[in-house]
């Protein structure tokens, strides 16, 4: 199973998206639910705090504003199990 969760930060949150949840505590409950599921990020959030809280839940973080660039790269290696991580949060 893939899971794409989009992160909206501050107050474009929409109450229909992630009600009262953040996408890495989202995260947190999807993998202890179903273990074997495949977590990617895509957000308009990097901070290297952030990021690294993400990318230890495992799976790979997108930038949205790279999205077009490397979100298929993305998903096929986090569908194959390796992590993805946008080049822009990279250095």
């Amino acid at each position: 199973m893939c899971v794409l969760l989009g992160s909206y930060s501050g107050s474009s949150n929409p109450s229909f998206c992630l009600p009262k949840l953040n996408g890495i505590e989202v995260a947190r409950r999807i993998g202890k639910l179903s273990p074997k599921s495949k977590i990617l990020f895509v957000t308009v959030e990097s901070s290297p705090d952030v990021v690294r809280e993400a990318l230890s839940l495992g799976g790979g973080y997108v930038l949205k504003a790279q999205a077009a660039r490397d979100l298929l790269a993305a998903l096929e290696a986090v569908l194959q199990g390796q992590q993805f991580v946008s080049s822009d949060l990279l250095g």
